[in-house]
């Protein structure tokens, strides 16, 4: 009767107030096209204003899915989040050979320009307009139109605005 019916290695429910480096809870999921995936991440702390989150996606039908997550706010009005995605999909367009797909994510917000101005830069890229009908886990993002990229830049004295924008679209 002493015999455990469930064993788990030496687990540590946060506690402490600061953030600590280490694994992440690991997810389970299942797609009918990649079979059963065990998800890993590992948490790293890179300093006070600075961390990364390494993902590792192992599916049952050959797929590998690599990524990384890297948040900063290096000051009060700076801060941004790049996220890199890379999915090796066995079943890519060239049969004989497995096709690396990837995403590409960057969300920066800065208040701290010279002379009181304000930049924002939303930034996506794909390696194919499918990628995220393929991938994506939300159902909003399945179902996006367009890939939309912009970066603006705006300042106001007084009477005097200067709004200078760049956008993307792909549809």
């Amino acid at each position: 009767k002493k015999l455990p019916v469930f064993y788990t290695p030496y687990l540590l429910w946060p506690i402490k107030s600061d953030r600590s480096s280490g694994f992440l809870v690991p997810n389970i999921g299942y797609s009918d096209r990649r079979g059963g995936a065990p998800g890993l991440a590992y948490f790293q702390r890179l300093g006070r204003s600075y961390d990364t989150t390494f993902h590792v996606d192992l599916f049952s039908q050959e797929y590998l899915g690599l990524g990384n997550e890297f948040r900063y706010r290096p000051s009060e009005g700076t801060r941004g989040n790049l996220l890199a995605y890379a999915i090796r999909d066995p079943l890519g367009e060239t049969l004989d050979e497995d096709e690396w797909r990837w995403k590409v994510e960057w969300q920066h917000v800065t208040n701290d320009l010279p002379l009181g101005m304000r930049g924002t830069i939303n930034y996506q890229n794909f390696s194919d307009f499918n990628f995220f009908r393929d991938f994506e886990r939300a159902f909003d993002r399945n179902t996006l139109r367009f890939i939309d990229s912009r970066a603006f830049v705006t300042g106001n004295w007084g009477p005097h605005l200067v709004n200078t924008q760049i956008t993307s679209r792909q549809t």
